[in-house]
């Protein structure tokens, strides 16, 4: 069975963002929201003259070792055996611990908003709110096809395969050395993997260290994610500014949701 994964070349991206037109119409994202699975930051570093711009991919990491998957309390979020990451939206409860658990800010909230925006523009819509993700455009993959990302990149610059096909040139730049995952540190073992000329440049994609490794309590017969424990770290860090707009206001949110419950509860005799 195919292992998926992606090499993003840093060195032929030109920066023209069709991998995002091109994902946002094939899996109706709210890109009128600036919500893409896959997007590319723009990066300058120096002050005039010298000046550097770096190009920068970035999607859902296809994790080996997925802190979304463990910070899910319902198995909404869960691994395919292909290994890629997918959400399923009638399990999701749209509680957004896998945004919070994500070190690699690649997911993102599918609102109430955005779904009667996506009815006026796509002629249909989710049914319900939830939170989305990059596939590897699964249901392409199952029609014998490139994700859609990699079918419209005019640079090349997305090469995908199977990692555990010694003849795919996905498994040969990762076996070379060449390709090197981001924050490799960080213990998730991603399945995308960058190729740079400059290896400074794959450090310019903020990493949050302190999400990963969220553990898991058992309280009431349900799973939750140690977001106290985050917050504080998150706080004390300070590495949480690649986050979404509202993160702050939702850990915040979650926080409260989760101590309600614990206070309400009466003692045992």
């Amino acid at each position: 069975m195919a292992r998926y994964g992606m090499i993003l070349d840093l060195n032929t991206c030109t920066g023209c963002r069709a991998c995002q037109a091109a994902c946002a119409m094939e899996n109706q994202t709210p890109y009128w929201d600036d919500k893409f699975r896959t997007h590319v930051e723009d990066v300058t570093r120096g002050e005039f003259p010298q000046v550097e711009r770096t190009l920068l991919p970035h999607l859902c990491m296809q994790c080996d070792h997925s802190p979304c998957v463990e910070a899910c309390p319902t198995g909404a979020t869960y691994q395919t055996p292909e290994g890629i990451v997918v959400v399923d939206r009638d399990r999701c409860i749209d509680c957004r611990y896998c945004i919070a658990a994500c070190p690699y800010g690649a997911r993102y909230e599918y609102t109430d908003a955005d779904r009667v925006k996506a009815q006026a523009i796509f002629g249909n819509a989710p049914t319900k709110t939830f939170v989305d993700k990059c596939t590897f455009c699964e249901h392409r993959l199952k029609a014998g096809q490139e994700p859609a990302c990699v079918a419209t990149c005019l640079a090349g610059a997305r090469i995908f395969g199977d990692l555990d096909d010694p003849q795919s040139k996905v498994a040969q730049l990762v076996a070379s050395g060449k390709a090197k995952p981001i924050a490799p540190e960080v213990g998730t073992r991603p399945k995308v993997y960058y190729l740079a000329d400059d290896v400074k440049a794959m450090s310019l994609l903020p990493v949050n260290v302190a999400s990963h490794g969220l553990v898991h309590v058992r309280e009431n017969g349900r799973m939750v994610g140690s977001l106290g424990l985050g917050l504080v770290a998150l706080g004390a860090l300070g590495v949480f500014g690649f986050a979404r707009r509202n993160a702050s206001e939702h850990f915040a949110h979650v926080a409260a949701e989760m101590e309600a419950p614990a206070a309400e509860t009466p003692e045992k005799e």
